[in-house]
């Protein structure tokens, strides 16, 4: 009897991780027939994703309505001597080697992202190991599975690592190269480096765990040797307080991110644009009304309580963060836009209308915490291309190009320009050259980065954030 107990009690967990296995299989298959239109998202479908209905109702759309956008074909690569030398001389076999590398690996990166996004009950199943975690007070995090840390009041954040010198000078070097090539254009371009979500003024984690101010330091250092136009938010956003002991300045300082997320909150990005405004008029010639983002009388700062879970919280779950609020500034003058987004292949969006269609809408709703994303409500989130054109406003047409610090600022100082064009890497992995050269010309391109966005230099060529060719 007890030989027995003991053979299904070894194998239950075998059965277990079995049925879990077939369940992600079983939906990554459905969820592929809906998508290519073998079926529609019916009863079946509906109770095989029974506890991600949210995710799959806003993930399906019929492809066949949507405008192909091909931005390899818009916008290509010029091929420089160097690379047209390197192709004839690697041989065939490595050639092949390489390109089957490549497909295989994103392969394996697409089944791995769907995979685990499809473990049934996943979410549910991690609140409670976080849960569990909290009750015996385990606050210690994988660096390689979970990177996020708690700190002080309840934040939560992300260590960035020291980077070598190396790593350094290859992020300033290609932001130099880019500020050359579009004087060549006759473009001028300037600089602005977002805060890191722990303070440079804070004793226990600056500069001992976290390394992202000193990295920021560094590179701007070099690019002031090139006479690159820098506006470092950092000392804006510690203005006035001098005063202050290190403690306070590290409280205020974290006041103006999320807590459960590590952008900087809507208000704070609202708060720099006269700063930055002034700072491209000064440096480029443009005519931007940066007081208007100054007068709070221009605007509505519509709160939304208990709706916003950043992306940290998401990963150690509601067991051990809160949800917090969000106050999402919209003008009072709604004027008139056409809004366009490429994504994925496909024209996302190409619409006109009021300031409203700028924004994402569901992000608040709080029907998946897990899947809505507030910080995402503005311009859509972090998609590969948007151009903006404000049709009530004759002045300055601008590129931004960076990371996801720069979604609000764009959708205020489109307010204030004519055209807004804006670029993110990650995603849009055509040839920045040739966007600039076929869209141009433009009164001012701007770059805008965190910190965090450094260690990020060794990514794939043309899904690196610091990669303008």
């Amino acid at each position: 009897m007890k030989s027995k107990i003991e053979y299904m009690a070894a194998r239950i967990p075998f059965a277990v991780l079995f049925i879990v296995l077939a369940f992600a299989l079983l939906r990554m298959a459905t969820f592929s027939c809906v998508k290519l239109g073998l079926m529609g998202n019916n009863t079946f479908v509906k109770a095989v994703f029974f506890e991600m209905n949210y995710y799959i109702e806003s993930e399906i759309s019929d492809d066949e309505d949507e405008e192909r956008y091909d931005i390899y074909s818009l916008y290509p690569f010029e091929e420089t001597k160097s690379v047209a030398e390197d192709s004839k001389t690697e041989s065939l076999a490595k050639k092949i080697d390489r390109k089957l590398f490549s497909k295989i690996k994103k392969v394996e990166n697409k089944i791995e992202d769907k995979f685990l996004k499809f473990i049934v009950l996943k979410m549910k199943l991690t609140e409670i190991a976080a849960t569990y975690e909290k009750i015996i007070s385990w606050y210690i995090t994988s660096d390689s599975n979970n990177p996020v840390q708690r700190i002080r009041n309840n934040e939560f954040t992300i260590f960035q690592r020291k980077l070598s010198d190396g790593e350094i000078a290859k992020a300033a070097d290609n932001i130099v190269k880019l500020r050359d090539f579009l004087e060549s254009q006759g473009t001028p371009m300037v600089y602005v480096q977002g805060p890191e979500k722990i303070c440079a003024y804070d004793k226990e984690y600056a500069d001992i765990k976290d390394f992202g101010n000193s990295n920021a330091d560094r590179v701007i250092e070099l690019l002031e040797k090139n006479n690159i136009n820098i506006l470092d938010t950092r000392k804006i956003i510690h203005s006035g307080s001098d005063s202050m002991t290190s403690m306070q300045k590290t409280d205020f300082h974290l006041s103006n991110f999320y807590r459960t997320d590590h952008h900087w909150r809507a208000e704070t990005a609202l708060k720099l644009m006269p700063e930055i405004c002034s700072f491209l008029n000064e440096k480029t010639g443009t005519n931007i009304d940066g007081a208007y983002f100054s007068d709070a009388n221009n605007f509505d700062f519509i709160l939304k309580e208990d709706s916003f879970f950043g992306t940290h919280g998401k990963k150690v779950t509601k067991s051990k963060a809160d949800l917090e609020d969000f106050v999402l500034p919209v003008p009072r003058d709604q004027m008139d836009f056409k809004y366009f987004s490429y994504a994925q292949s496909h024209v996302k969006n190409n619409i006109s209308g009021p300031y409203d269609i700028l924004l994402l809408k569901g992000q608040f709703d709080k029907k998946d915490i897990y899947g809505e994303y507030g910080y995402g409500t503005f311009v859509h989130g972090d998609i590969n291309n948007v151009i903006i054109n404000n049709r009530e406003k004759e002045g300055s047409k601008i590129l931004i190009i960076g990371d996801s610090y720069t979604d609000p600022i764009e959708a205020y100082i489109c307010q204030k320009t004519s055209e807004m064009h804006s670029l993110d890497r990650r995603n849009f992995a055509a040839s920045i050259r040739s966007y600039i050269k076929k869209n141009g010309p433009f009164d001012a391109v701007m770059l805008l980065y965190y910190p965090g966005s450094y260690s990020e230099i060794n990514d794939p060529d043309h899904c690196n954030l610091f990669n303008y060719d």
